[in-house]
């Protein structure tokens, strides 16, 4: 029983399709940071249509190259460089002194130069071709089952850190209860960025509000990148989930 999975376990970290890993890893953390917003259907979809596209392509690339383990790495480094495209680009913009590289143009030469590289080494290195596909493995499938858990567990904190919430507060019938007003500038530029990105003062628009009995959050950061979920979050003081 133990040789038997230790001879699956070890054809497991040699195989050539370690970016279906990477997919299974892309498409559960999506859903997990994204509950209730990505459908079963949607996610099913998208992995069957990039796993497909990935079995083409390194069956492509090893009828060239006639090298299965090459095929299976550059088809790894291809998928990741598909999915996490556009959050690198945000994290290069996000920088000052790396703004100027975020531009689509140079993102792509520079993408393009590091694929180019990537191919060359691939054939300079062989030798440590084999142990570079069981560290991808690892990572992969390690990362994969963190999102499992995640997925599978139930936060006993959040639990009871709502009940904690809801008995803090006590409905009261005779209070006063004035009419609310909740201002959001969906995809307005916060003061910040205003200031040290455009070098604009917006204090003017905030005491305008202020001076009208607004109350203005500062440094505010939203809990999602979509104004869905933020808002959602927001109205119901929770994570969506």
């Amino acid at each position: 029983m133990i040789g038997a999975v230790k001879t699956f376990v070890n054809k497991l970290l040699k195989s050539n399709f370690h970016f279906i890993w990477l997919i299974l890893f892309f498409v559960l953390h999506n859903y997990n940071e994204f509950k209730g917003d990505l459908s079963f259907r949607d996610l099913s979809v998208f992995f069957l249509t990039t796993v497909s596209a990935g079995i083409a392509f390194y069956y492509i690339h090893f009828f060239f190259s006639t090298n299965r383990q090459k095929a299976g790495i550059f088809t790894t480094v291809l998928i990741a460089v598909f999915m996490l495209f556009g959050a690198f680009q945000d994290l290069l913009s996000s920088f000052k002194a790396t703004a100027f590289l975020s531009s689509l143009p140079v993102l792509l030469i520079i993408t393009v130069s590091l694929l180019f590289l990537i191919f060359i080494l691939l054939f300079f290195f062989q030798k440590h071709i084999p142990v570079i596909i069981k560290y991808l493995n690892m990572l992969f499938i390690l990362y994969f089952f963190i999102e499992v858990i995640q997925l599978m567990s139930v936060s006993k904190a959040d639990v009871f850190g709502k009940e904690a919430m809801l008995n803090e507060y006590e409905n009261c019938t005779t209070c006063n209860k004035p009419s609310i007003y909740l201002v959001i500038l969906d995809e307005y530029a916060g003061s910040n960025t205003l200031k040290n990105r455009f070098h604009f003062d917006n204090s003017a628009f905030y005491q305008a509000l202020e001076s009208r009995g607004f109350y203005v959050t500062g440094s505010s950061i939203s809990n999602y990148k979509l104004t869905v979920l933020s808002i959602a979050s927001m109205l119901n003081m929770d994570y969506v989930g």
